[in-house]
């Protein structure tokens, strides 16, 4: 963030919240999202609705939350003074729904921009358990590339395929989706 000058920024959910906090809700028209501020704190903006939801994903992430009955770039407003990120230049994904982010933009003077790239970046990186595993997932898909050429048939359903290939991925210790 701080090579970008970013104060902040918002991950609406997505692939990213869910590499983030392995936990991504429905995306729905009420706005919601991560914000990570360049301090290292953090904090979910969620509507009342979704508090319990998002409770059960962690008890250490901090919630803060609006009711229905308020305007919604109003509440916003709120918060974000409280989280001093007015005026401020916050980095979002490509997820954010553009009809929130303008609302809460004139309200707030936030700047938002861009921070595709920045995230992408962030997910590249691997520990040494996640390349461990990469490692292991490839071996079974290369192992259950071979044995589904065998199977396939003209005629065959996809859905047989799929259930062919799943099973033979948990059993050599792949998850079952």
């Amino acid at each position: 963030m701080g090579s970008e000058k970013l104060d902040a920024v918002l991950v609406c959910p997505s692939e990213e919240l869910k590499f983030l906090l392995g936990f991504s809700p429905m995306m729905c028209e009420r706005f919601q999202g991560l914000f990570i501020k360049n301090d290292g704190s953090f904090f979910y903006l969620c509507n009342l609705i979704y508090t319990g939801e998002i409770e059960n994903v962690s008890k250490d992430l901090r919630i803060v939350s609006w009711f229905d009955g308020e305007f919604m770039a109003d509440a916003v407003h709120k918060l974000l003074e409280a989280e001093g990120l007015l005026n401020k230049k916050i980095g979002v994904n490509s997820t954010a729904p553009a009809f929130c982010i303008l609302e809460i933009a004139e309200k707030t003077g936030i700047t938002f921009v861009n921070a595709r790239p920045l995230l992408e970046e962030m997910r590249i990186i691997k520990t040494a358990e996640e390349l461990e595993n990469l490692r292991i997932a490839a071996s079974i898909a290369d192992k259950v590339f071979s044995e589904v050429i065998k199977f396939i048939k003209p005629g065959m359903l996809e859905a047989e395929i799929r259930d062919f290939i799943t099973s033979e991925m948990a059993k050599l210790g792949g998850l079952k989706p």
